[in-house]
């Protein structure tokens, strides 16, 4: 069976320098993102170490009177790899690493990476460190003498470094605060706002308003505004900035906008100051096909936007419609470079405004709403004692279903339906439905307990089968009475059932 990992062995060859201890040699396994993550560390030059199959860095540190030198090897193990020795040529370097500002020298901590993100020295400034001759990420804190030394969190400036074997080279960081103004111009002509200075990675780091010139650490940033009077989120327009120590950089941000007024209507009246739901009325922005706002205003104000597409959501704050759907309207826009005009939206609501009949009275009854669309319930619900109701839902079609006795789904009676946006719509329903009880005696006057049958129209199944004595629902008409006991059966006329009405037949069972 092969093996499942690989023995990884160093080999030194040293130089150049007077070495005071044994090397000794580490490992980590690389990582795709972060830092790398150590395996095995300070390990006897002779020892080898077991790995599995990955990818790793080996680094192998020599004690010095100059200081301990580092070099890294990547390396990769694949399955079943026969055993595997790895040669470092030690060749060194020195860097002496000097912090300025204002042409003054700062004391400072100094970190030196290599490519692989290992730390290969650590020191203060000024005074030369052993390093390998390679390319080097070299990074600098001040030392702050009121408020103690700077954590390696607290870095203030870095730079890179290209060494060749025995090299001595001096490299210089110049902190010294750039100044920045940044204007904004809006469809060509000056404009107030927001700046904000990000990284170069898109974190933002300080804000300041146009008004002011502000004092930068020197590197390369990425400068972005929010026009004052403007409603898009920030970081529509990033533009990259180099700013160099000591000097003053000038920056125009050139934007163009088109407004947009959105004006909403309410029962007929412009929704402005003093309308009794101004408050509760807003209009939402969308970048087009988002699902989140960037911003609001109000009914009859201005939104100023960079060109581009937008879904504008005029709707009640907080607020559904019957059906439990956003009390909302929406519309889609292209908002165009110097463009001005008004956009208007109907926020009443489509109603369906219903009476339910029983006859010539109106009568409480239960309704159900169903899309036409997807065949889906909308809402369940009912009039009041009078059959009257108000349901505010979305424009489209419907069908509407009543039924005065939920409990008996053979009642329901429908009517399809169509609501027009920002419209009441009247719907006057008769249900031609009444109620029918027919108690059987004995001829001694005595109740019986019997099946009731209604037949229409010479069938010979009945429509409605029900006790003697109980109350039922039935639609209108004339019906045929038949009485079912004990196997026997008789008949006893017809009955007329009007809607609305109840009619009552006492008939008597004959033995």
């Amino acid at each position: 069976m092969a093996n499942e990992t690989t023995a990884v062995s160093v080999v030194v060859n040293k130089k150049e320098l007077r070495y005071t201890k044994p090397c000794t040699w580490s490992v980590y396994e690389q990582s795709r993102y972060g830092l790398p993550e150590p395996v095995s560390e300070k390990n006897a030059i002779t020892q080898s170490v077991d790995l599995s199959f990955g990818v790793y860095l080996a680094v192998v540190a020599c004690p010095s009177s100059e200081g301990t030198l580092r070099k890294t090897k990547s390396f990769r193990l694949e399955n079943f790899q026969s055993d595997i020795e790895l040669a470092f040529n030690l060749a060194p370097a020195f860097l002496l690493v000097e912090v300025l500002k204002s042409d003054e020298s700062l004391g400072s901590d100094v970190w030196i990476y290599d490519q692989w993100g290992i730390r290969v020295a650590t020191g203060i400034d000024k005074a030369y460190m052993v390093v390998p001759a390679e390319k080097l990420w070299v990074y600098a804190s001040p030392n702050d003498e009121e408020k103690g030394r700077f954590d390696q969190k607290g870095i203030k400036t870095s730079g890179q470094v290209n060494l060749s074997p025995m090299q001595k080279k001096k490299l210089r960081l110049d902190i010294t605060e750039a100044s920045l103004r940044v204007k904004l111009t809006n469809n060509g002509r000056p404009a107030q706002g927001l700046v904000t200075l990000l990284t170069k990675g898109g974190k933002s780091i300080m804000d300041w308003d146009t008004t002011e010139e502000v004092s930068v650490p020197p590197g390369v940033y990425q400068v972005t505004a929010q026009l004052a009077e403007g409603h898009n989120v920030g970081g529509e327009k990033r533009k990259p900035i180099t700013l160099k120590p000591g000097q003053h950089h000038n920056l125009t941000l050139q934007y163009q906008t088109g407004t947009l007024r959105p004006v909403v209507f309410f029962k007929g009246q412009s929704v402005k100051t003093g309308h009794p739901n101004f408050d509760e009325v807003e209009v939402a922005l969308h970048r087009a096909g988002a699902p989140r706002a960037f911003n609001s205003v109000s009914s009859g104000k201005a939104a100023v936007l960079t060109p581009g597409a937008y879904d504008f959501i005029a709707q009640m704050k907080e607020q559904n419609l019957d059906d439990g759907s956003p009390w909302q309207v929406k519309k889609r826009v292209n908002v165009d470079a110097r463009s001005d005009y008004a956009l208007e939206f109907n926020l009443t609501p489509s109603a369906l405004v219903l009476t339910t009949r029983l006859g010539d009275d109106g009568a409480s009854s239960a309704v159900s709403v169903i899309r036409i669309d997807d065949d889906v319930k909308v809402l369940d619900g009912k009039t009041n004692s009078i059959g009257r109701a108000r349901f505010n839902l979305p424009a489209g079609g419907y069908r509407l279903q009543v039924n005065p006795n939920p409990k008996n789904p053979k009642l329901i009676q429908e009517q399809l339906i169509d609501l027009h946006e920002g419209r009441d719509t009247k719907v006057d329903i008769e249900i031609d439905l009444g109620r029918v009880m027919v108690q059987v005696f004995s001829e001694d006057g005595v109740a019986l307990w019997c099946d009731v049958g209604l037949y229409r129209d010479g069938a010979t199944k009945p429509s409605w089968v029900f006790k003697g004595g109980e109350e039922i629902w039935v639609p209108a008409g004339k019906y045929e009475i038949e009485v079912r006991r004990r196997g026997a059966r008789q008949a006893f006329g017809a009955v007329r059932i009007s809607a609305g009405r109840t009619a009552e037949r006492n008939v008597v069972w004959q033995p």
